[in-house]
């Protein structure tokens, strides 16, 4: 209901004015919401989702905030209200291997996704209500690109399915390491300092509530495109239509 409302306004000029102020509204709703359910789900979703990792061979990792608040704080942002997650996409079939194995075989549910230059770069799941973000990261040499999505108020977008992006440049992540969070066996980046490094900056010890404008200044790792990813729904993620 929620996602064909917000279709619907992205989808006309006047629409697209009222999108964002109705926007923030919602958002007093859904992020309280959010952050109640990762409370009381948050680790037992973790610990499934590792177990599921290691027991497909998955190798999904920690990213983001989600790292962040692992190694600085030995748990969840107090702020934060989803998982992040990052996968090495080595082909473009791997962000599909790994949704069939959630979603068909342990009952996870596809929200939304993301598709980048004919590439599906980022989707979002749910299990038992929260949401965790799958960032697919494209290796380029001796590093890698995260594609991030959002939506840019004074931008005239030509279909309401199109968002900005913007990219991370990052350390490639060839190894994975054991760790544990509240006693649950997860794994991390052997090179997690210098992810953070690259997604926060050297000050990535000191705790701040992190802004997601690509003009905070956290990092000089982030690089405006001036092309768009396009949103997906289920539907147009299993029939590849990326716009």
């Amino acid at each position: 209901m929620i996602n064909s409302i917000k279709k619907f306004l992205k989808s006309t000029s006047w629409g697209r004015v009222l999108y964002q102020p109705l926007n923030n509204v919602y958002r007093l709703y859904s992020v309280p919401k959010r952050k109640r359910i990762l409370k009381k789900y948050g680790y037992d979703v973790l610990k499934k989702v590792f177990e599921i990792s290691r027991e497909e061979n998955l190798r999904v990792f920690p990213m983001f905030g989600t790292l962040l608040g692992f190694i600085r704080e030995g748990g969840y942002i107090p702020w934060d209200d989803d998982l992040d997650l990052g996968c090495i996409s080595h082909d473009a079939d791997t962000p599909y291997k790994i949704a069939d194995i959630l979603i068909n075989k342990y009952g996870f549910e596809f929200v939304r996704g993301f598709a980048y230059r004919g590439q599906v770069v980022e989707y979002c799941l749910s299990y038992m209500g929260m949401p965790m973000d799958f960032f697919f990261m494209i290796p380029k040499g001796d590093h890698m690109l995260t594609i991030s999505s959002f939506w840019r108020k004074d931008m005239n977008y030509s279909h309401y399915r199109q968002n900005s992006v913007f990219t991370t440049r990052q350390p490639l992540v060839e190894r994975l390491e054991t760790y544990f969070v509240h006693d649950i066996e997860i794994e991390v980046p052997t090179n997690y300092e210098e992810l953070l490094v690259a997604a926060y900056g050297k000050n990535w010890k000191t705790p701040i509530k992190v802004v997601t404008s690509i003009d905070d200044g956290q990092s000089s790792n982030r690089e405006l495109q001036d092309d768009f990813s396009y949103i997906l729904s289920y539907t147009e993620f299993l029939n590849k239509d990326f716009g």
